[in-house]
């Protein structure tokens, strides 16, 4: 069949919630975004649980935060504990991260239905359930993508296909992505693979044991306990080699979770083996197509980073190819995406890995000698989030990076002209000059005129009486400030932080630094 005269900006193949978020980023830029999703229904059992701060301020952004955060549970903390129930290491999320926001734990039905609502409200988007991704051509223009129709019970009979074009191919299409395998794409394979029994519960009776979120690490059979959303609850416990092959059975199923809860607490809702990874793709590129989410990395979940990562693969790309193909800068600024995804994904996949062999240890005395040394002090690291090493950065040659330079950028809340709130919704997303000076005068007619065309919004901030535009409330863009010894940050789209200025003299040039730094893309 011959491919349609109509060319999109991007054909994206899958439409879980990394996907979700992508379609919505792309749409709110005014991207012609055509997907296709092989499932005739949204998927309606819940997967990825925990969303971080920053993910958080993604869906700010994309205009669904609230909901998401409604039907959620903000945990205080996630602590891990012993056989004998000793408290062995307490991960502390009570507080907002820098970002504004705290961590939740959702249940992800609920997720996808929030996400899709806000992909749907621009014209510019196009959702098709039902289509299978059979084949991929490019050439120096164009990208062509054959599809199939799908029913829930395989190709539709008689087959049904079509072909459309676009000028580039987003893939989220998970962790079984046909894009990875017909482009013949290698993983970087970790060496973590451990077998777990998931399962979800509908809660019958709340308490408050339903919010607890922890990990018991009993080397007879390390557990996870996790919350998701108001009214569900899961239960992960590791599968011993001799059990791989045993069949699945809600008694089975019943029986584990005896110890934590009844049949009078919840209904099973689903039962299911999955095989944890740590993995990540060699190549997130090729030519006109573009891999992100499950479909690019796969990470085991005891850092709740899976999802998360999905998010910021699609906030990543979605700026830049909104500049690509508004004619800003050519193709090669969209090599960027994986110079900069990559090695955060890595890094979040090689925690991860290694946070799921300290809690499961199933040998009695290694077991033993990891509690003592914890309950001595002796604790694994709370790392800071990666930064961002590589890409569209203010890099001198000189090597003298502000500490702020590739990290997330600060969102708190404010008070702007009589209104009081989160920054974003009252300055607006995007390119953002946050200082805490007054920038009249201080910055170039050339320096200007290239902000404009970000475009670029400023955010003069500081205590009350200072006589700057916005009132930092509780002092947490000073704070930010005299961490980092700055005085103006220039941060992206995807909220990580460009480069910094320490006097407001240098701001003008921090700006034309950034246009130098894109000008190498032209």
């Amino acid at each position: 069949m011959k491919p349609s005269d109509e060319v999109y900006d991007v054909i994206q193949i899958g439409y879980g919630p990394g996907g979700q978020a992508f379609t919505g980023f792309a749409g709110r830029q005014g991207l012609r975004v055509a997907v296709f999703e092989r499932y005739p229904d949204p998927y309606i059992l819940p997967r990825a649980t925990t969303v971080d701060h920053e993910t958080m301020r993604s869906f700010q952004t994309l205009g669904c935060a609230t909901q998401i955060a409604f039907d959620a549970i903000r945990p205080e903390k996630y602590i891990f504990f012993n056989k004998e129930g000793k408290t062995l290491m307490t991960v502390d999320w009570s507080r907002p991260g820098v970002s504004g926001w705290a961590s939740y734990n959702t249940y992800q039905p609920e997720l996808e239905n929030a996400l899709d609502a806000v992909a749907r409200r621009h014209e510019s988007v196009e959702i098709h359930h039902g289509w299978e991704a059979m084949d991929i051509r490019q050439d120096a223009e164009f990208a062509e993508v054959t599809l199939r129709a799908y029913t829930e019970n395989g190709p539709a009979i008689p087959a049904l296909t079509k072909t459309v074009r676009a000028r580039y191919v987003v893939a989220a299409d998970g962790g079984n992505s046909f894009v990875r395998w017909h482009l013949g794409l290698d993983f970087e394979d970790l060496g973590f693979s451990q077998n777990w029994l998931v399962t979800d519960f509908r809660i019958k009776r709340r308490s408050e044991r339903h919010q607890f979120c922890g990990q018991n690490c009993d080397p007879d059979r390390p557990t996870s306990i996790v919350p998701i959303g108001q009214r569900h609850r899961r239960m992960s416990f590791y599968v011993k080699p001799e059990e791989i092959d045993q069949p699945l059975s809600s008694d089975r199923t019943w029986d584990l979770v005896s110890p934590y809860f009844s049949r009078d607490d919840a209904e099973l809702i689903r039962h299911t083996m999955y095989v944890y990874h740590s993995k990540v793709l060699w190549r997130w590129r090729e030519g006109r197509v573009f891999l992100m989410g499950d479909a690019a990395h796969l990470m085991p979940p005891y850092l709740g980073q899976g999802l998360c990562s999905g998010i910021r693969d699609a906030a990543n790309l979605a700026w830049k190819l909104a500049r690509v193909l508004g004619g800003k800068e050519s193709d090669a600024l969209l090599d960027t995406y994986e110079a900069e995804r990559r090695p955060h994904a890595l890094e979040l996949t090689k925690r991860s890995a290694a946070m799921g062999r300290f809690v499961c240890i199933v040998d009695p005395e290694e077991a033993r000698k990891r509690d003592l040394a914890c309950l001595s002090g002796h604790r694994p690291p709370q790392l800071p989030a990666p930064r961002l090493t590589d890409g569209i950065f203010d890099l001198p040659a000189d090597g003298q990076v502000a500490t702020a330079t590739g990290q997330l950028g600060p969102q708190a809340r404010i008070i702007l002209g009589g209104k009081e709130g989160l920054a974003d919704d009252l300055v607006g997303s995007g390119w953002q000059l946050i200082t805490r000076s007054s920038i009249a005068g201080m910055i170039s007619p050339e320096a200007m005129a290239f902000g404009a065309t970000l475009p670029l919004t400023v955010l003069e901030v500081g205590p009350a009486g200072s006589g700057l535009e916005a009132i930092d409330i509780a002092g947490e863009y000073a704070n930010y400030f005299d961490l980092h010894d700055v005085n103006t940050i220039l941060v992206r789209p995807d909220f990580y932080v460009f480069g910094a200025a320490k006097a407001a003299v240098e701001i003008a040039e921090l700006l034309l630094r950034l246009q130098a730094k894109l000008s190498a893309y032209q």
